[in-house]
């Protein structure tokens, strides 16, 4: 962690979310709620808050790093629509009300691409249950990768459960481009966007 991104970090208490079970609570609006899993250096977060002022926008990361980069940009700004849980991802998801969440985003997880470490994916049963009792009805999960494998296994996930079908983005749910995206695409690696609404 840079001198910069630790300094941030311990701003941290400005953008906390501060109860998980009551979201809303820690917004000034009642706005329809955007979670984003693993935001990274929060820069597709950031970018979405800004262009949708009238979302209430969470991030959860356990990175400290990642989190000072997403409160300097939030500073920079100004944003005044996004929290931030510093937490794991299935933890901090458990904790949301039921049918709370409009809008979720799971870019990139850690593809854990050898076979005797696949059991460490995010995405797997336990998540594709919890996520179906997190959304609200007409809700969206995005989720991108760039490992096929991984494409395959979360396609498989979500194709069995009655309640999602499979979708496409809207003006709503058009991400910017994250910084490990870019990385892929330069080694030549596909990426799979992956987006379900759930009914």
């Amino acid at each position: 962690m840079t001198a910069a991104q630790r300094r941030n970090y311990l701003k941290l208490d400005e953008f906390r979310l501060q109860n998980a079970k009551d979201p809303r609570a820690s917004f000034d609006a009642l706005n329809p709620l955007m979670v984003e899993l693993g935001f990274g250096n929060g820069e597709a977060l950031t970018q979405f808050a800004s262009d949708h002022t009238d979302w209430n926008c969470v991030g959860v990361e356990v990175y400290r790093a990642g989190i000072g980069m997403l409160i300097n940009k939030c500073l920079q700004s100004p944003l005044n629509n996004v929290r931030i849980v510093e937490a794991e991802a299935t933890t901090a998801l458990e904790q949301f009300p039921n049918t709370s969440i409009n809008l979720l985003w799971v870019l990139f997880p850690d593809p854990w691409p050898k076979t005797r470490h696949q059991k460490r994916r995010l995405v797997n049963e336990e998540f594709t249950e919890i996520a179906t009792e997190k959304l609200t009805e007409g809700a969206t999960i995005h989720l991108a990768t760039d490992w096929k494998d991984y494409a395959e296994h979360i396609s498989s996930l979500f194709n069995k459960r009655i309640e999602f079908v499979g979708s496409t983005p809207d003006q709503y749910l058009n991400r910017t481009e994250t910084p490990y995206e870019r990385r892929a695409r330069r080694s030549g690696r596909a990426v799979w966007d992956l987006v379900y609404r759930r009914v």
